[in-house]
Formats: C-alpha cells, structure tokens, sequence
C-alpha cells in the first residue's frame, strides 16, 4: 500500500490520495476475505441454514477495514465484539458494558497507534500518521522562519 502525500493550497500536508501499490493485490485481499467468510459458511455443512447477514454481510465490510488499517488478524475478533455491544443500541445513559466496551476500543486504538509509530507499514493507520508527522514537521518549520502558522 502506499500514499501520495501533498502540500495543500495552504502550505499544510494532507493525503491526498492513498491506494494500494498494486490494485489488483488490494482487490484480491478483498477477494480472499470474502471467500474465507464464505468458506466459514459452508463448514456448516451441506444442507444447513445459514445466516447470510451475520455470516456475511456484518463481517465482511469489517474485516476490509481491518485489513485496511492494519489491525492484526488476531485483534479484530475482540475488537468486533467491542464493536458489537457499541451498535447494539440502549435508551438513556449507556450501559456498563458499553462503557466498557468503548474504554477497550480506546485503549487498543491508542496501541496500534504507538506500535505503528514504532514500525510503520503501508496501511491507512501508518499512511495517516506519517502525514501528520509530515504537517507538525513543516508547522515547526514555518515557525522557525517567522512564518504565520
């Protein structure tokens, strides 16, 4: 994956474009989880009711983005999960486990962040941060020669 980082009209970095190196690798990975998740459907085995829209449908837009970000294989079942209890919905204050559940969402972003820091990739996450590393390194810059921030 890579990205096109620019200057935008104001002198400040943003992303401007961010793709994988090779689109047809991006769309097989999209390809690959879609046919493992098919696959996990089929394990049920010949003849039974499956559930297309929580074997399917729920899972694949949030393995994509997973794979996306960069968030290890490994997490994403917890981090679903977390996920799950959030869009599950209540009236009023929000319940213990979805206190919960959005401490540990919190608590796991803020790692990824400080291991992607540590040893950046070509996911989003990695892309995101080295553009605002890039844009605090040219305020610093602009600063130091007098320059309006």
């Amino acid at each position: 994956m890579s990205r096109l980082v620019r200057m935008d009209q104001t002198g400040h970095t943003t992303v401007a474009e961010w793709t994988a190196d090779d689109p047809q690798a991006l769309e097989q990975a999209v390809r690959d989880i879609a046919g493992d998740l098919l696959d996990e459907l089929d394990g049920a085995g010949p003849g039974a009711t499956v559930d297309l829209v929580q074997g399917y449908a729920h899972p694949l837009p949030f393995r994509v983005i997973g794979e996306l970000l960069g968030i290890p294989p490994a997490d994403r079942p917890d981090l679903h999960a977390w996920f799950q209890v959030l869009l599950t919905g209540w009236a009023g204050e929000p319940p213990a486990e979805a206190v919960e559940a959005s401490g540990k969402i919190v608590a796991y972003l803020r790692e990824l962040v400080a291991i992607k820091r540590r040893n950046p990739a070509g996911d989003l996450v990695s892309v995101l941060l080295a553009a605002g590393d890039d844009a605090r390194a040219y305020r610093v810059e602009e600063s130091r020669r007098g320059e309006v921030v």
